[in-house]
């Protein structure tokens, strides 16, 4: 029984080993080839993603290479190589093969013979795109040359070295990674743009306000020829409901985009057909499209002025802008919201050609 439970245990090491092996092995890396842009160049990659660390490649052989790291948040809202292949119902020789692979070595070699006084682009996509037409040419086997071909594979594997960086990158939401590869006076940049954490919802709200929350006003009541009274008006019902189209706008994260039910802080603009309306509150919204919103709203009320008082006798009769100031004050509203791919309330009046 216990060789059974021992030979139970070294099994499970083993496994236990093995995946852990495998879990390593799962690393992801983030390979930054120099060939993929020109120098002074940028490329952007958008969304989230992750890196376990970074490799460069396509380096130019005893060139030296230095990497800089940086992140920021989001402000709140790119050629193949040539074929030399060519197509030809000609026969080609073994002479004419090692020949055509031995130019080929020699135009990548040129590139860093330190003898060479012409003024010849080294440039790593140079260098690429040169390593592949020598990979091509080893490829098609037609030249048994053993010292040509080593000398070819050798070349090719000097070109095609990498460098790898034990730096793991994590671009979330709102994140954005600038990564530079620089060389002498030449540069790289990559500009990984995580996804935005959210997005400004705009709606357009038929809002509504109770009268019976707004200041009281007054009127006139006339008592004789020569005298009238100034008295409170009758107290508007809680049902007695002031009309106001407005816009709102709320925030919605990323992370809630798939809900049915949204809610958020919302804040907003309207008009009361006499004065501007600004709204401040809470919402929910279904699937981004219907919602409802409820808040205080500052809304331009009437006001005694100081200068008259309830029930004071007067020899004149005054309108209703002559007894009140116009003031602003808080009052609750709620709204019906409507995500419209256009503004509803716009004017529909169409411009009349003779």
């Amino acid at each position: 029984m216990k060789s059974i439970l021992n030979a139970l245990l070294i099994i499970v090491l083993l496994f236990s080993s093995n995946f852990l092996s495998a879990q390593s092995k799962k690393q992801k890396p983030l390979v930054l080839d120099l060939a993929e842009i020109d120098p002074g160049q940028k490329k952007s990659v958008p969304g989230n993603k992750s890196y376990d660390y970074i490799i460069i490649k396509n380096n130019i052989i005893n060139k030296g290479y230095s990497i800089k790291i940086s992140k920021e948040s989001q402000p709140i809202d790119p050629l193949p190589p040539p074929d030399l292949s060519g197509s030809s119902s000609i026969k080609i020789t073994e002479v004419d093969s090692c020949n055509l692979l031995n130019r080929t070595y020699l135009r990548l070699a040129e590139l860093f013979n330190p003898d060479n006084t012409n003024e010849i682009i080294k440039t790593e996509k140079e260098v690429s795109l040169r390593a592949d037409s020598l990979q091509q040419e080893l490829n098609r086997k037609n030249c048994t040359d053993p010292k040509l071909i080593g000398d070819a594979q050798e070349l090719i594997r000097k070109c095609q070295s990498q460098r790898k960086i034990n730096e793991s990158i994590n671009i979330e939401e709102g994140d954005i990674v600038t990564i530079i590869v620089s060389r002498d006076d030449k540069i790289w940049t990559w500009e990984f743009v995580g996804e935005p954490i959210g997005k400004w919802v705009l709606s357009y709200g038929f809002g509504f306000c109770s009268s019976a929350l707004e200041a009281r006003t007054y009127h006139i009541k006339q008592l004789n020829d020569t005298s009238f009274q100034i008295q409170k008006s009758k107290k508007p019902g809680v049902l007695d409901l002031s009309y106001i189209p407005s816009i709102f706008y709320s925030f919605l994260p990323a992370s809630r985009y798939k809900s049915n039910f949204n809610w958020s802080i919302t804040a907003g603009l309207g008009f009361d057909l006499s004065a501007p309306v600004v709204f401040f509150g809470g919402g929910f919204m279904f699937h981004q499209n219907i919602g409802i919103n409820v808040g205080l709203a500052l809304q331009q009320q009437s006001r005694l002025k100081p200068q008259y008082s309830e029930n004071e006798i007067l020899k004149v009769s005054l309108e209703k802008d002559q007894l009140h100031d116009k003031i602003y004050r808080p009052n609750a509203f709620i709204s019906i919201n409507f995500r419209f791919s256009e503004n509803p309330f716009k004017s529909s009046s169409k411009e009349k050609t003779n």
